[in-house]
């Protein structure tokens, strides 16, 4: 038997709403997803959706609803929370600065300090399995988007800045400035930090490399390192 329907699917905007049906020539049916939301299903090609296809309207009621059977929306993920937006990215973990000068939004993340250029960011599910959202077109993915480790910008570093030395004209001093004053107060968090996604590291198809060099506490877990540098007197890090 499959779940009761919480009455609530999602809009493009990550909201709850009220469910639409396909149209009777659609191959699209409404069905009950596993975890009682209401979902979209195409009996030709077996793709799933939490949004109504083209076409849909209230009016057409159950005539395209085919609730005798879930459907386990686990390869899809979930969509943006309805009210996180590039500048205010609510409910996210993630909060925006704004570079009034360039236009530039960096955003950055409440636990680890990680900064990164807008607009993608990651989250995770209920599971705690990690997916990617843009705050502007609110696609959401499993797979980090193309530039995902290149618009890592700064990190919490593990030893203060010192302030005589440091400028703000430029988005990478910016970003320094920014991570080291959302930084985490303990030393070993923010090292144990780097192994989280939300940290920077590196994730399943990551290409290319971040905006900051590894440092002597780096590895294959906190930065991507392969391909890319070789160790030098067993601490510093040259570039291949």
């Amino acid at each position: 038997m499959p779940p009761e329907a919480s009455g609530n699917g999602f809009d493009r905007d990550g909201a709850l709403a009220a469910p639409t049906f396909p149209p009777p020539s659609s191959s699209w049916v409404l069905r009950v997803a596993s975890g009682g939301y209401f979902c979209y299903y195409d009996t030709e090609t077996g793709e799933r959706s939490w949004f109504a296809p083209e076409g849909s309207s209230s009016s057409f009621v159950y005539d395209q609803a085919d609730f005798s059977q879930s459907v386990s929306m686990c390869d899809l993920p979930p969509p943006l929370p309805a009210n996180a937006s590039i500048c205010a990215p609510f409910n996210t973990g993630w909060f925006a600065h704004n570079v009034d000068a360039n236009d530039c939004v960096l955003l950055y993340h409440g636990r680890t300090g990680h900064v990164r250029l807008a607009p993608w960011i990651c989250l995770r599910d209920e599971y705690g399995r990690v997916y990617f959202g843009n705050l502007i077109t609110r696609v959401t993915q499993w797979y980090p988007p193309k530039l995902w480790m290149q618009e890592n910008i700064a990190r919490p570093p593990l030893h203060d800045i010192d302030m005589s030395c440091q400028r703000v004209d430029d988005l990478r001093s910016i970003a320094l400035c920014l991570a080291s004053a959302h930084a985490p107060p303990s030393k070993l968090t923010r090292l144990v930090n780097r192994t989280m996604v939300e940290g920077g590291a590196p994730y399943r198809n990551c290409i290319g490399l971040p905006h900051y060099p590894p440092d002597s506490f780096d590895n294959d877990l906190t930065f991507p390192i392969n391909g890319h540098y070789e160790r030098i007197n067993g601490t510093l890090w040259k570039k291949m």
